[in-house]
């Protein structure tokens, strides 16, 4: 399994006319992996999704059922707790301490040298998730992809298939 990966590819139906009258595709954005690495980067793509070109599509693909965890977030024992404080755990940069805000404002109260359950890490990730999907709008779509990639193959520079176990193949 890769623990993630992303593939930027020209798969689209709709062109973007850029300022000197080039167009482009817009790209499709392909994740592979949904846990910790795959999960942060399809945020901060929300995040920043007026950076986007106008239709473009992001694919995340994930063989489990729950994306955001991975691994290391999918306990749900309090005695599994962050090796880092909760301080410095937020989801970006400039914000350190929105974990620790998040925790405050759903009935825990924690400070910031605190050590905190993984479980809730887990939580945090998907709320902050879930609210850059719901401000989506209709310029950029996205598709979670319950599956496991076998594949891999480079078409040519700007194609690469990817080949999933279910005979699913995107391009």
């Amino acid at each position: 399994s890769i623990p993630c990966m992303v593939n930027l590819s020209t798969e689209a139906k709709y062109y973007e006319r850029t300022a000197s009258g080039t167009t482009f595709p817009p790209p499709v954005i392909t994740i592979i992996g949904g846990g910790f690495s795959g999960s942060m980067v399809l945020f901060h793509l929300l995040k920043n999704k007026e950076l986007l070109p106008r239709n473009s599509q992001i694919k995340i693909i994930d063989e489990k059922n729950g994306f955001n965890k991975g691994v290391a977030y999918s306990t749900k024992s309090e005695a599994h707790i962050l090796n880092v404080p909760a301080g410095n755990m937020g989801a970006t940069p400039d914000h350190p301490n929105g974990f620790v805000e998040w925790l405050n404002q759903n009935g825990r109260s924690v400070k910031a040298g605190d050590f905190i359950p993984r479980y809730l890490y887990a939580e945090y990730l998907e709320s902050i998730i879930s609210k850059e999907i719901k401000a989506l709008n209709e310029f950029l779509s996205i598709e979670f992809i319950h599956d496991e990639v076998i594949d891999i193959a480079n078409i040519n520079e700007e194609e690469i298939n990817i080949s999933l176990k279910s005979g699913k193949l995107i391009k």
